[in-house]
């Protein structure tokens, strides 16, 4: 076939641009169980560089964040929340504090399960400055 080109003779128009509505996302999902909980803190400030203000923006919604992760301790919910508080920069004393949720995956060898943490980005993580990171 030969190369396309910008300035081929086709009658078709390319499509419109897609207009931006919305700068905010609702969910996102981290499926590399081994690594993922390392991977959070991206998310601290990302709504302060977003915005370029430290005050929350109540027109964005903050997403919700499925985390898949392994635990090999006897007490996994404490576990896997306070690793991902580490991650995030947030107070490990507050984790009870984080609007999450950990449930079982699936045991992947004898001594190591997987599980889902689902967070709501807490808004303080969200909107941390540098001086706050």
């Amino acid at each position: 076939l030969p190369p396309i080109s910008k300035h081929s003779n086709s009658k078709t128009k390319p499509p419109p641009p897609i207009a931006v509505v919305s700068r905010s996302f609702d969910h996102v999902v981290m499926n590399l169980p081994a690594i993922a909980l390392e991977f959070l803190d991206a998310f601290r400030g990302l709504f302060y560089r977003i915005t370029g203000n430290a005050e929350p923006d109540r027109s964005l919604n903050l997403p919700e964040i499925h985390v898949h992760c392994f635990t090999k301790s006897e007490e996994p919910e404490k576990d896997i929340l306070m690793r991902a508080c580490r991650a995030l920069g947030y107070p490990e004393d507050k984790y009870t504090e984080l609007v999450a949720d950990v449930h079982y995956v699936r045991k992947v060898s004898p001594k190591k399960d997987m599980y889902c943490l689902s967070l709501q980005l807490p808004e303080s993580v969200a909107y941390a400055t540098d001086s706050d990171m």
